[in-house]
């Protein structure tokens, strides 16, 4: 489909193209920062920041998260924010409604809401903790100037084979000293692969070969590609969009259902 823009956003981004809402946004709601600010440094530890201008939408809507007072789109940030932002359009007060020229519903006071949500996948603790270290410890960079002392070239589309996975788990042990359970790495062991594949391949080639050799692994640009693939005008965009949206509503609601309300359970 020609002329058309999906933007593939993250909470932190805010650019042109959503301000003017004249793309699909997916992914995850942005942060919600819609307003000019100005610091006055008041002495060697304080200062007052100073907020001398807003920015309003082509639609009128400010995106400007408003403080605890305001309407509640924390809960919007969490898994169910889809169902959440369902459920709750019938008591959003008229100001925070707004239209763009292309006549979809958007909301104000709350970041830019996503049309499609893509949401990471979740970590347990000791996952996290097992990757933090290795991100701490220099551990893909270092294996990858190892591994290339030993081997002056790799393809631009290498990607790690099991010895090799298994090579650098030795490696995490051995010379980083990261103690972890084998349970730990094996359910990370795709995206440890991958970012490994990432690192090895920008040390060759450099990181824009490694960010195409790595995109088969990122689920935000898949599905944008899939929703891109199957619509063939601007409006089936914006349909399947609300039908992503409809689906999850459905899913949330029959996961409400499936767990009993404590006071049905017996005693």
């Amino acid at each position: 489909m020609k002329d058309t823009v999906l933007r593939l956003d993250e909470r932190r981004t805010m650019d042109k193209q959503k301000a003017l809402e004249s793309a699909l946004a997916q992914i995850e709601r942005s942060f919600g920062k819609g307003s000019v600010q100005t610091v006055q440094v008041m002495g060697p530890k304080a200062a007052l920041k100073l907020t001398t201008a807003r920015y309003y939408t082509p639609s009128g809507r400010s995106i400007q998260r408003g403080d605890a007072s305001d309407l509640d789109f924390e809960a919007l940030g969490t898994p169910d924010e889809i169902g959440e932002l369902e459920e709750r359009k019938r008591s959003l007060p008229d100001s925070l409604l707004f239209k763009t020229d292309m006549g979809r519903e958007v909301y104000g006071g709350g970041g830019v809401m996503p049309d499609v949500i893509i949401h990471p996948d979740d970590l347990s603790e000791v996952s996290k903790s097992l990757l933090q270290e290795m991100f701490l410890k220099n551990a893909y960079f270092s294996f990858a100037v190892r591994y290339r002392a030993d081997h002056p070239r790799i393809p631009k589309g290498f990607v790690p084979d099991a010895a090799l996975v298994e090579e650098f788990r030795t490696y995490l042990r051995e010379e980083k000293e990261i103690d972890f359970s084998d349970e730990a790495f094996e359910a990370e062991r795709d995206y440890i692969r991958d970012f490994l594949q990432y690192t090895m391949i920008s040390q060759y080639h450099g990181e824009g070969t490694a960010r195409q050799a790595v995109m088969r692994a990122d689920l935000p640009l898949a599905k944008a590609v899939e929703l891109l693939t199957r619509a063939d005008t601007l409006a089936d965009l914006f349909r399947m969009a609300r039908e992503e949206r409809q689906a999850a509503l459905e899913v949330r609601k029959t996961a409400a259902v499936a767990v009993p309300d404590a006071a049905t359970l017996p005693n």
